[in-house]
């Protein structure tokens, strides 16, 4: 460990303990000239904590630069943080914190908690200027605290506070903003195309990349800022005693930092892409939600490209609007759920060899009072955004069961959320209602959603074989985890994505993955299907790759009509033209 020599006009450190009295109590002490950031430690301090060798500790930000990002608060933000001018010259300072050493710096390999209690004494102008105290490992202690803090305040996945923490933090930064006329700015960072990257390199890479995208972010923040994982995809970003032009700057630091060069993972370097919109606080927004809010407003402008990759949230009387009649639609289609006014939309997959129609895939649209019937896109993107999928699901499924009892002839597929995937009542009620069709059992697939079909947990993977012992045929995505295995659920056939667009710049390079992925899948005798097929031509290639079922535009869209005889039992729902909900 590297020692500086502290400065002989610093007070020292009192009470005459000795470090081998500290080493056999498991504490070690410290000096800190804060001015010039020398510190200097007791001996025995690497051997308590256990660090690699060569590690640098003798000055502050030496120190600063192994504790987590995720630790919160530490000394050298404590005491850094401190407002001149507030504390008398020669009157001792308080302070005692948590951290964490990061585990890639200490020979266990695994993080150590640190508790830190000290005191710092300010100069004339009640500026900082030395620093003593005692460090402890309080491991245990902190593994019971963590098991009921992170519960509710910790992502899983990342180690990072949660969007429920950074809510209450962020709420805490608008009060002290207001009392102390500060300014502040919360940011929303979306990494973009995480679906892409978890169909192609599999769900553990993309949960990995969010590993890694959160803790370089957390690197690059001050002291009293905090990272949060906030839903999906996104960050939250808290950072105090901020203007907006150093938001903006903040943004474009985290912009190359995330996009300029591909962040390493354990299957290679992924190239990323990103956008951020921020919120001036508390400007813009005087308590969290609105913060949010606003935040996601300028995050769909910088996602949208108009520019550039990042926008700050400027007040926008059309934009309330826009929200406000969304929050209508939501509360009319809520209720249409409710009252039970689905009705069920069908579109053709089609075998590649014959053209035959070998399956409808059944999707939920919406009849209003007048008898319009909102589109199923529509149903679907407020159902995920609001978080009301396993209703949607429902009566899909309740629907999608009464059409494979009125029609003998037909073939359903239906795309569950993954709330319903991973939900054992959601699928339990349905196992019990096709043990008495089986029959139905063996006309209806399940098909897994984007977000519902990662390397899963044993409660999905039993729901699934549950279904599949019923009879019913199981479809995921085509990631690399479900075609290399081995699976943890059972697989019929993997679907991708044909939808490739003619002005896309790494067009050809998607096609080869495509057909990378096709020949996977037949390699392990499973079937494949092809979505969003939009022409002839790219009918043909794909049949050439050995595709088995297409779907999309050039086959037909989805209808409300019924495609079966009407004389075999009738029609299920009321065919109408399609309408956006008002």
């Amino acid at each position: 460990m590297k020692r500086q020599d502290m400065s002989t006009t610093s007070p020292s450190f009192g009470g005459g303990i000795s470090d081998a009295l500290l080493a056999l109590t498991g504490q070690a002490s410290y000096e800190w000239d804060v001015q010039s950031d020398a510190l200097r430690w007791s001996d025995g301090f690497e051997r308590l904590v256990g660090f690699k060798p060569g590690i640098e500790l003798g000055r502050g930000r030496d120190f600063e630069s192994v504790v987590t990002a995720e630790s919160g608060q530490s000394r050298y933000g404590m005491v850094s943080s401190a407002e001149p001018g507030k504390y008398r010259s020669g009157v001792a300072v308080g302070y005692r914190c948590n951290y964490a050493i990061a585990a890639e710096y200490l020979e266990s390999g695994e993080t150590v908690w640190i508790e830190d209690c000290g005191a710092w004494y300010p100069d004339e102008q009640g500026r900082p200027l030395f620093a003593h105290g005692v460090v402890r490992l309080v491991n245990e202690r902190r593994k019971r605290e963590d098991k009921l803090r992170r519960r509710s305040d910790h992502d899983e996945l990342t180690g990072l506070p949660n969007r429920r923490y950074l809510e209450f933090r962020l709420g805490e930064a608008i009060r002290e903003a207001q009392r102390d006329d500060t300014r502040a700015a919360l940011l929303l960072i979306g990494i973009e195309r995480l679906d892409r990257i978890n169909d192609f390199y599999g769900f553990p890479a993309g949960d990995e990349l969010m590993r890694v995208a959160g803790k370089a972010i957390g690197k690059k923040l001050r002291a009293n800022d905090l990272v949060a994982r906030f839903s999906g995809a996104k960050f939250g970003v808290l950072l105090r005693n901020c203007t907006g032009v150093e938001a903006a700057a903040a943004s474009g630091r985290f912009l190359d930092l995330l996009c300029d060069e591909p962040l390493r993972t354990k299957v290679g370097a992924i190239q990323l892409s990103a956008a951020i919109g921020a919120c001036q606080i508390p400007r813009n927004a005087p308590n969290a939600r609105e913060a949010i809010a606003a935040a996601f407003v300028a995050f769909r402008q910088a996602r949208g490209g108009v520019g550039g990759r990042f926008r700050m949230y400027e007040p926008d009387g059309t934009e309330r609007d826009r929200r406000s009649r969304q929050a209508a639609s939501a509360s009319q289609l809520v209720a249409a759920l409710g009252e039970g006014r689905g009705r069920l939309a069908f579109q053709p997959v089609v075998e590649s060899v014959s053209g035959r129609v070998a399956w409808r895939q059944a999707t939920l649209g919406i009849e209003s009072a007048d008898g319009e019937l909102t589109q199923p896109e529509v149903v679907r993107e407020l159902a995920a955004s609001l978080g009301f999928e396993r209703l949607v699901d429902r009566q899909t499924i309740a629907l999608a069961l009464e059409t494979l009892a009125k029609y003998p002839e037909a073939s359903l597929s239906l795309e569950l959320s993954g709330a319903s995937i991973g939900e054992p009542r959601c699928l339990g009620r349905l196992v019990e209602r096709l043990q008495l069709s089986p029959p139905s059992a063996r006309r209806l697939m399940i098909e897994l959603s984007g977000a519902s079909s990662g390397a899963p947990d044993g409660v999905v993977a039993e729901n699934l074989q549950m279904l599949r012992v019923a009879g019913c045929r199981i479809v995921a995505p085509a990631s690399l985890d479900a075609l290399l295995g081995p699976h943890g659920f059972p697989v019929d056939c993997v679907r991708i994505d044909a939808g490739i667009s003619t002005d896309d710049p790494d067009r050809q390079h998607r096609w080869k993955a495509a057909e990378l992925q096709v020949e996977l899948a037949k390699s392990r005798g499973l079937t494949v299907l092809a979505r969003n097929v939009e022409t002839a031509e790219v009918a043909t290639m794909l049949s050439r790759w050995g595709v088995d079922h297409l779907q999309g535009p050039c086959f037909g869209l989805a209808t409300m009509a019924s495609p079966w005889p009407a004389e075999a039992s009738g029609a299920i729902g009321k065919p109408a033209p399609l309408a956006r909900m008002p």
